[in-house]
Protein backbone atom coordinates (compact mmCIF):
# COMPACT_ATOMS: atom_id res chain seq x y z
CA UNK A 1 0.00 0.00 0.00
CA UNK A 2 2.82 2.41 0.78
CA UNK A 3 4.39 1.67 -2.59
CA UNK A 4 1.14 2.55 -4.36
CA UNK A 5 0.85 5.81 -2.43
CA UNK A 6 4.44 6.61 -3.30
CA UNK A 7 3.73 5.91 -6.97
CA UNK A 8 0.74 8.28 -6.91
CA UNK A 9 2.73 11.02 -5.14
CA UNK A 10 5.70 10.70 -7.52
CA UNK A 11 3.34 10.75 -10.50
CA UNK A 12 1.80 14.02 -9.28
CA UNK A 13 5.13 15.66 -8.42
CA UNK A 14 6.88 14.68 -11.64
CA UNK A 15 4.06 16.02 -13.75
CA UNK A 16 4.04 19.32 -11.84
CA UNK A 17 7.82 19.57 -12.30
CA UNK A 18 7.18 20.34 -15.98
CA UNK A 19 5.03 23.41 -15.21
CA UNK A 20 8.01 25.84 -15.24
CA UNK A 21 8.64 24.82 -18.85
CA UNK A 22 5.24 26.24 -19.81
CA UNK A 23 6.17 29.81 -18.94
CA UNK A 24 4.48 32.42 -16.78
CA UNK A 25 2.46 34.04 -19.56
CA UNK A 26 1.15 30.73 -20.90
CA UNK A 27 0.41 29.56 -17.37
CA UNK A 28 -1.81 32.58 -16.75
CA UNK A 29 -3.40 32.24 -20.16
CA UNK A 30 -4.36 28.56 -20.01
CA UNK A 31 -4.97 28.18 -16.26
CA UNK A 32 -8.74 28.86 -16.43
CA UNK A 33 -9.24 26.39 -19.28
CA UNK A 34 -7.18 23.71 -17.52
CA UNK A 35 -9.12 24.19 -14.30
CA UNK A 36 -12.38 23.91 -16.26
CA UNK A 37 -11.22 20.71 -17.99
CA UNK A 38 -10.18 19.11 -14.69
CA UNK A 39 -13.39 20.22 -12.97
CA UNK A 40 -15.41 18.48 -15.68
CA UNK A 41 -13.26 15.36 -15.23
CA UNK A 42 -13.86 15.35 -11.47
CA UNK A 43 -17.61 15.85 -11.98
CA UNK A 44 -17.67 12.92 -14.42
CA UNK A 45 -15.76 10.74 -11.95
CA UNK A 46 -18.36 11.21 -9.19
CA UNK A 47 -21.15 9.15 -10.83
CA UNK A 48 -18.54 6.73 -12.18
CA UNK A 49 -17.37 6.03 -8.64
CA UNK A 50 -20.93 5.64 -7.36
CA UNK A 51 -21.78 3.19 -10.15
CA UNK A 52 -18.45 1.44 -9.58
CA UNK A 53 -17.31 1.75 -13.17
CA UNK A 54 -13.85 1.78 -11.67
CA UNK A 55 -12.56 1.43 -8.13
CA UNK A 56 -9.38 3.01 -6.83
CA UNK A 57 -7.76 0.78 -4.27
CA UNK A 58 -5.27 3.33 -3.03
CA UNK A 59 -5.08 7.06 -2.55
CA UNK A 60 -2.57 9.51 -1.20
CA UNK A 61 -4.74 10.16 1.87
CA UNK A 62 -7.80 8.31 3.19
CA UNK A 63 -10.02 11.40 2.85
CA UNK A 64 -9.02 11.99 -0.79
CA UNK A 65 -10.69 9.97 -3.54
CA UNK A 66 -8.37 7.81 -5.63
CA UNK A 67 -8.98 9.68 -8.89
CA UNK A 68 -7.85 13.04 -7.51
CA UNK A 69 -4.08 12.39 -7.87
CA UNK A 70 -4.61 11.56 -11.55
CA UNK A 71 -6.72 14.65 -12.20
CA UNK A 72 -4.57 17.20 -10.36
CA UNK A 73 -1.38 15.53 -11.50
CA UNK A 74 -0.79 14.33 -15.05
CA UNK A 75 -4.26 15.18 -16.40
CA UNK A 76 -4.02 18.82 -15.29
CA UNK A 77 -0.48 19.31 -16.60
CA UNK A 78 -1.20 17.46 -19.83
CA UNK A 79 -4.21 19.69 -20.44
CA UNK A 80 -1.89 22.70 -20.05
CA UNK A 81 0.59 21.30 -22.53
CA UNK A 82 -2.04 20.34 -25.08
CA UNK A 83 -3.73 23.74 -24.84
CA UNK A 84 -0.42 25.57 -25.19
CA UNK A 85 1.02 23.65 -28.12
CA UNK A 86 -2.24 23.10 -30.00
CA UNK A 87 -3.52 26.69 -29.71
CA UNK A 88 -4.78 27.84 -33.11
CA UNK A 89 -4.64 24.32 -34.61
CA UNK A 90 -8.12 22.96 -33.91
CA UNK A 91 -7.95 19.98 -36.27
CA UNK A 92 -4.60 18.90 -34.92
CA UNK A 93 -5.88 19.49 -31.36
CA UNK A 94 -8.79 17.11 -31.98
CA UNK A 95 -6.46 14.41 -33.29
CA UNK A 96 -3.97 14.79 -30.43
CA UNK A 97 -6.77 14.88 -27.85
CA UNK A 98 -8.31 11.71 -29.32
CA UNK A 99 -4.96 9.88 -29.32
CA UNK A 100 -4.15 10.92 -25.74
CA UNK A 101 -7.55 9.78 -24.51
CA UNK A 102 -7.15 6.42 -26.25
CA UNK A 103 -3.67 5.99 -24.78
CA UNK A 104 -4.98 6.84 -21.33
CA UNK A 105 -8.07 4.67 -21.60
CA UNK A 106 -6.41 1.49 -22.84
CA UNK A 107 -2.63 1.08 -22.41
CA UNK A 108 -2.44 3.51 -19.50
CA UNK A 109 -5.21 1.76 -17.61
CA UNK A 110 -3.73 -1.66 -18.38
CA UNK A 111 -0.34 -0.51 -17.04
CA UNK A 112 -1.91 0.63 -13.78
CA UNK A 113 -4.28 -2.31 -13.36
CA UNK A 114 -2.05 -5.21 -14.33
CA UNK A 115 1.40 -3.97 -13.42
CA UNK A 116 0.81 -1.65 -10.46
CA UNK A 117 -2.57 -2.78 -9.05
CA UNK A 118 -3.62 0.83 -8.34
CA UNK A 119 -7.23 0.43 -9.37
CA UNK A 120 -9.56 -1.98 -11.13
CA UNK A 121 -12.33 -1.59 -13.65
CA UNK A 122 -15.77 -3.15 -13.57
CA UNK A 123 -16.27 -5.59 -16.42
CA UNK A 124 -19.84 -6.09 -17.63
Amino acid sequence: MKRQRLLLAVMMLLSWASIPLIGKRSFKRFLPASIFICTIAVIMNIPAAKRKWWVFQSSIHPKIRGDVPFVIGPYFVLSFLVLKYMYGKFGFYMIVNFVLHILYAFPGVRFLVVDRNCFSQKND
